[in-house]
């Protein structure tokens, strides 16, 4: 049984909260780092939040889906036999 998708979905959830927490909270080591201030500088103060929460959102979609498939997929082959 391959545990891919498992552990790649938990990554990508743990990666989504992470970010969305990390914007709310203004962690300096997040809004420190060079491709954040360049995000800032390029979407402003409002568009660049929105922007980093969005995609925090998309990791965190991306690893529910994840998650779901390999269940599918344990289901699949414990029917299977």
């Amino acid at each position: 049984m391959d545990f891919g998708p498992l552990v790649a979905g938990i990554v990508c959830i743990l990666g989504g909260i992470s970010i969305i927490v990390a914007i709310v909270f203004h962690w300096d080591w997040y809004m420190n780092h060079p491709k954040v201030r360049w995000v800032y500088k390029m979407l402003g103060e409002t568009g660049a939040p929105v922007f980093h929460v969005v995609c925090g959102l998309v990791f965190v979609i991306m690893g529910v889906l994840m998650i779901g498939w390999f269940i599918f997929e344990v289901m699949d082959f414990m029917a299977s036999g």
